[in-house]
C-alpha cells in the first residue's frame, strides 16, 4: 500500500502540471458555456479574417438571419417596426415625393394655358429661380405659421423639449404636454378599438395641432392658418431625426437629463415655417388683376362665340344656296342650332340629303331635315319621269321647253303612239313635238343576230332597210360581216360606224399578221398605235401598212421603237470611217489598200440595204484625198482630187448614190514631208 502511495506521489511530482492542464481542457470541452465564451471572443476576428470571401460567408449566414428576422416580426412586430422607424420613413417619403413630382408636372401643364397676370408672374419667377411653377404656387397660396412645438415621452407623458415663437403667449408647457397625452390615451381607448391607430390632428377654430408618433416620443406642433400637406413630411423627418439621435436617451428620460437640450435645436427650424398673409394693398392689386384676367377671358369667350356663330351662319348660307340651286327642292325654313333644322318641299327624284350636304361643312349627324313630298315640274325631273315611264332606246332623246315635249331620234312607231296617248298634263306638258322623230321598222333582231353570229356586246336597230349596229366587237367579226350579203328581205345593208373595235383583238390581229417580235409591246389609244421595243425596219414598215389598212388606226407612234439594224449600221459606219487607203503614186492604190477596199465592199452594200429599208435613216459619205510635200500646190490639188475620185468610184460601184457623196477638197493640215502617211484617202460615213 505504501508503494502505491509513493508511486502516486511520484506521478504527481513528475506529471502533476500536465495532469492539471488536461483536466482544465476536459472541463472546458465538457462545459458549453465555456465554449460559447471562447467563440464569442474570436467571432469578430473570424469575420474580419473572412471578409475577402464574400461569396461563402453571406450564403452561410443567409438562412439563420432570415429565420431570426421572421421570428422577431412574428413574436413582437411593434418592436421590429420601432427599430425600422428612423429608416422606413425616408423611403416612404421618397416614393411619395415622386408621386408629388408627377402631380406637379400635371399642374405645370394646366398652368401653361393660364392667361392671368399672376400666372405669368409665377412662370417668370420659375424661369429665374429654376423652381417648378407648381411649388411656387403652393408656397404663395397657402397661408400658415408654426407657433409652438413639443416633444413628449410616449409612455410617461413627460415633456422632453418645447420651443415657441417670441411673439406668442406661452401657456404652461408641462400642462399642455399632460393634456395632449391624456387626450391621446382617451382617443385610443375610446375610439380606435386597439387597431394601432393614433390621433394625428386636432383642430380648434383657426388653429390646428399636428401630432407625429414615434416609438419613444410624440412630436406636436401648434399651427395657425392652413398649412399645406407637404409640411407633414418636414415634421415627420424631425421626429425621425429625434429618434435617431436621442432614442436611447428618451427611453430612460426621467425629466432631468441635460442631454435633451439638443432636441430643442431640432425643433427650432420648424418655427421658421410660415407664409405671411398679403396686406390689403396687395389684395386690392391682386383683385384688380383677377378682374382684368376675368374680363380678358370673357372677351376671348365672346369673340370665340361670335366666330363660331359666323362659321355656322356661313355653313347654313351655303346649304341654303345649294338647296336653291338644286332642282326639285324648295326651302321652307331653316333653324340654326345643334343640330341645324330645316324644312323643305322635295321631289322624290331630287337629290338626297347627303348629296346636298357635300362641301357645306355640315354632316348628316348634326343636321335634321324634314322633307315634305311634292311633284316638281322642272324640266330635268320631268325628263327623268318620262325616261322611267316609257324606257326609250338610246336613239331617242326627250327635251322639255316651256311646257312642250320635244321627241327626237329613231324608234318604233309604238313608242310614238304611247307618248301621244299618255296624259302628259300631269307632268306639266301641254304640247308634243314629233318633228325630229323617225320611225324604224320592227324586225326579228334575234334572227339577225343569228345570221351574223353577233357577239352579245353588239345591239341592232333597223331604219329604212339599214341595220344599224352599236356596241363593241372583235376585229375578226367586223372584217367578216363588213361585206355580208343578207338573206333577210327587210335588210339591205349593215351600218358598222357606231361599233367600236375591241382593242385586244385588233392588236392580236396585227401581231399575227406581221409576225411581231415577242418583246415588242403594242398599245392602242384613241386610234393611235404606240410601239415599244425593238424590231427590224422591214417589220415596222409592214406593221404600219397593216395597221392603216384596218380602218381603226389613224397613226403610229414610233418614239419607243428601237430598230435592231441601227446598232449594226453604226458599227459598220465606224469600221469604214476608221480605214485609211494608201497610194503608190497619183491614184494607184498599194497592194494592201487594194485588198482592204475589196474587203469593205460587203460592209458597204449592207449599209446601203439598211438605208433603203428605212425612211428614217439618212446616210452621207464624205471623201477626202491627201498629198505629200513633193511638187507644187497645183500638183497637190490634182493628186488629192484623183485620190478622192478613186474613192467615189468605189462607193458608186457598191450602190451609193451620187447625191449621198460629199467630196472635201484640200487638206486640213499641210504636209511637212513626203512619207507614205500623206499619200492616202479616207471615207467618213455619217448617219443622220
Amino acid at each position: 500500500m505504501a508503494v502505491v502511495d509513493e508511486l502516486s506521489q511520484l506521478k504527481r511530482l513528475i506529471l502533476g502540471q500536465e495532469q492539471q492542464s488536461l483536466e482544465r481542457l476536459q472541463e472546458r470541452v465538457e462545459r458549453p458555456g465555456t465554449r460559447a465564451q471562447d467563440v464569442a471572443e474570436v467571432l469578430a476576428e473570424s469575420f474580419e479574417l473572412n471578409k475577402d470571401n464574400l461569396d461563402l460567408l453571406p450564403a452561410a449566414m443567409s438562412g439563420p438571419v432570415k429565420q431570426c428576422i421572421t421570428n422577431s416580426v412574428r413574436e413582437d412586430p411593434q418592436e421590429f417596426a420601432d427599430a425600422l422607424f428612423p429608416v422606413i420613413g425616408p423611403a416612404i417619403r421618397k416614393a411619395v415625393s415622386e408621386s408629388i413630382s408627377a402631380l406637379s408636372e400635371k399642374i405645370n401643364r394646366a398652368l401653361d394655358r393660364s392667361l392671368s397676370p399672376q400666372g405669368i408672374k409665377w412662370r417668370i419667377e420659375s424661369l429665374r429661380t429654376g423652381v417648378p411653377v407648381s411649388q411656387i404656387i403652393l408656397r404663395d397660396t397657402f397661408i400658415y405659421r408654426v407657433e409652438q412645438a413639443f416633444v413628449i415621452q410616449r409612455d410617461s407623458g413627460l415633456l422632453i423639449a418645447h420651443v415657441a415663437r417670441d411673439d406668442v403667449d406661452v401657456q404652461d408647457s408641462d400642462a399642455v404636454s399632460a393634456m395632449l397625452t391624456a387626450l391621446q390615451d382617451f382617443v385610443r381607448d375610446s375610439f380606435t378599438a386597439g387597431d394601432g391607430s393614433e390621433l394625428d390632428t386636432i383642430r380648434v377654430g383657426g388653429q390646428v395641432v399636428w401630432v407625429f408618433h414615434g416609438p419613444e416620443s410624440i412630436t406636436a406642433a401648434l399651427i395657425v392658418g392652413q398649412p399645406p400637406r407637404e409640411m407633414r413630411n418636414i415634421f415627420q423627418e424631425v421626429t425621425e431625426s429625434i429618434h435617431k439621435d436621442y432614442g436611447t436617451a428618451i427611453r430612460s428620460f426621467d425629466g432631468e437629463q441635460p442631454s435633451m437640450a439638443g432636441v430643442r435645436s431640432l425643433l427650432q427650424p420648424l418655427l421658421a415655417s410660415e407664409v405671411e398673409r398679403p396686406n390689403a394693398k396687395r389684395d386690392s392689386k391682386n383683385a384688380k388683376r383677377r378682374l382684368l384676367s376675368g374680363a380678358l377671358i370673357l372677351c376671348v369667350l365672346i369673340l370665340g362665340w361670335f366666330v363660331y356663330r359666323f362659321l355656322e351662319h356661313a355653313k347654313i348660307e351655303k346649304l341654303t344656296q345649294k338647296i336653291a340651286d338644286a332642282p326639285g327642292i324648295e326651302l321652307i325654313s331653316v333653324t340654326p342650332g345643334s343640330p341645324v333644322k330645316f324644312r323643305a318641299f322635295r321631289d322624290p327624284l331630287a337629290e338626297d340629303l347627303q348629296t346636298l350636304l357635300l362641301d357645306t361643312g355640315l354632316s348628316v349627324e348634326n343636321t335634321e331635315a324634314e322633307f315634305v313630298p311634292f311633284q316638281s315640274l322642272e324640266s330635268e325631273l320631268v325628263i327623268k319621269r318620262l325616261d322611267a315611264l316609257f324606257d326609250p332606246p338610246e336613239t331617242v332623246k326627250f327635251v322639255v321647253e316651256n311646257s312642250k315635249l320635244i321627241v327626237s331620234g329613231a324608234a318604233p312607231v309604238a313608242l310614238k303612239e304611247s307618248i301621244a296617248d299618255f296624259p302628259l298634263a300631269v307632268f306639266g306638258v301641254t304640247e308634243i313635238d314629233f318633228a325630229g322623230f323617225r320611225s324604224v321598222e320592227v324586225v326579228n333582231m334575234s334572227e339577225l343576230r343569228t345570221e351574223l353570229a353577233a357577239p352579245d356586246s353588239v345591239t341592232f336597230h333597223l331604219e329604212q332597210g339599214v341595220a344599224h349596229a352599236r356596241g363593241q366587237a372583235p376585229y375578226s367579226w367586223l372584217t367578216r360581216v363588213r361585206d355580208h350579203e343578207f338573206t333577210m328581205s327587210e335588210i339591205d345593208a349593215l351600218d358598222l360606224t357606231a361599233v367600236e373595235v375591241e382593242e385586244a383583238s385588233l392588236i392580236q390581229f396585227l401581231r399575227q399578221e406581221t409576225a411581231a417580235p415577242e418583246l415588242v409591246e403594242l398599245t392602242l389609244i384613241q386610234g393611235r398605235l404606240f410601239i415599244q421595243g425593238g424590231g427590224t425596219f422591214a417589220w415596222r414598215a409592214a406593221l404600219e401598212q397593216a395597221a392603216l389598212q384596218t380602218g381603226y388606226i389613224d397613226s403610229l407612234d414610233v418614239a419607243g421603237f428601237v430598230p435592231v439594224e441601227l446598232e449594226e449600221l453604226r458599227a459598220l459606219a465606224t469600221h469604214i470611217s476608221e480605214q485609211k487607203f494608201y497610194f503608190l503614186r497619183s491614184d494607184q492604190l498599194t497592194r494592201g489598200s487594194s485588198d482592204l477596199i475589196e474587203s469593205l465592199a460587203s460592209d458597204l452594200r449592207r449599209i446601203i440595204d439598211i438605208d433603203v429599208s428605212s425612211e428614217e435613216v439618212n446616210l452621207r459619205f464624205q471623201v477626202r484625198g491627201f498629198a505629200d510635200s513633193d511638187g507644187t500646190p497645183e500638183q497637190h490639188e490634182t493628186v488629192r482630187s484623183k485620190r478622192a475620185d478613186r474613192m467615189q468610184r468605189f462607193l458608186r460601184k457598191n450602190g451609193v448614190l451620187t447625191n449621198q457623196i460629199d467630196v472635201v477638197s484640200g487638206q486640213l493640215e499641210a504636209a511637212d514631208d513626203n512619207s507614205q502617211q500623206w499619200r492616202r484617202a479616207e471615207i467618213t460615213v455619217k448617219i443622220d
